[in-house]
């Protein structure tokens, strides 16, 4: 056999790493913090990028316990995630009760992306009560991290071979959907993404990562009915990147084209809104979320127990 390259190795050591089987019912994430979650750049040592986060979470620890007058010793941070963008920790108190989720910049990450981030969010929740809403800001030097509340257990909705979640108990790991799950979940994200164009400014927003985490859905969604209007209910935008300027048309055409093909090894700087996708969406479920955020948009269904993407009206249940 040959020997495995770096790259291939590194891949399996980290789903290895990913999927510790901690038989844990209380597991939020990712299990370990270390050194390979840190995306530095060429001019960046991973070990010294590491310390001066961790020096940067401490100076945070301090900031949250005089605003709100809390002792530094009941404060706990845990780490959960991380993205190209972002680290993922969670802060906890004493009495084990999760207070919020930090969200730092990636070390290879420009300076005051994360801000335009948090910034984004606040307006985007004035649009929609399922965008994650951001409570503060905060930065030291050349790092920067925003803060939102922490929902439990939430499952990033992402895209391996196929399009699925990541589930944090008993272990971390990845979860594909079902065919049903799988068209609705696309559907509703498609739509979402529609619902949120502002047309007074003319901008939709950019440089998403559908299949990497900017949407995640409440833990218990499987459990129920598989309707539209429980996975809207459940899904949450948690990421918001950029914004593109165009007209409505061209961005439903933009919507159309990059989502409908894997852009994973494209040119990403080519891209407008479909970053890194590793699996391409039907094109039935982006018309349908196209039909859907129109919808959204119009603010016609206050309840979208279903709707007939046929006719297009929601179907009354009798």
């Amino acid at each position: 056999m040959d020997d495995l390259d770096g790259e291939m190795l590194a891949k399996i050591l980290e789903k290895l790493d990913l999927e510790q089987k901690c038989n844990n019912e209380d597991n939020k994430g990712i299990v370990n913090m270390h050194y390979g979650y840190v995306e530095t750049n060429n001019n960046q040592s991973k070990h010294i990028e590491y310390q001066k986060i961790k020096s940067f979470l401490h100076k945070y620890i301090g900031y949250f316990a005089e605003k709100n007058k809390a002792s530094i010793d009941d404060l706990e941070l845990t780490f959960i995630n991380y993205g190209q963008t972002e680290i993922v920790y969670i802060l906890k108190n004493n009495a084990n009760n999760y207070i919020e989720t930090l969200l730092i910049k990636q070390p290879a990450e420009e300076f005051g992306n994360v801000k335009k981030e948090y910034e984004n969010l606040k307006l985007l929740t004035k649009k929609d009560k399922k965008v994650i809403n951001p409570i503060d800001y905060f930065c030291s030097e050349d790092q920067e991290l925003y803060v939102t509340p922490y929902i439990n257990q939430t499952r990033c909705v992402a895209s391996y071979d196929t399009w699925g979640v990541y589930v944090p108990e008993p272990y971390y790991r990845f979860v594909p959907f079902n065919c049903e799950q799988e068209s609705i979940v696309n559907t509703c994200m498609i739509a979402k993404l529609i619902s949120l164009y502002d047309f007074e400014t003319g901008t939709g927003l950019s440089r998403c990562k559908l299949g990497g985490g900017d949407f995640m859905l409440e833990k218990g969604f499987e459990n129920k009915p598989l309707t539209i209007s429980n996975i809207l209910n459940d899904l949450y935008l948690i990421a918001a990147r950029s914004s593109i300027n165009c007209p409505f048309p061209t961005y439903l055409d933009i919507l159309r084209d990059e989502f409908s093909k894997k852009t994973i090894d494209e040119d990403q700087n080519k891209l407008l809104i479909n970053l890194r996708g590793r699996v391409a969406m039907s094109e039935d479920d982006i018309e349908k979320g196209i039909l859907l955020g129109k919808a959204l948009l119009e603010k016609k269904y206050n309840n979208l127990d279903d709707f007939d993407f046929n006719t297009k009206k929601l179907i009354k249940k009798i």
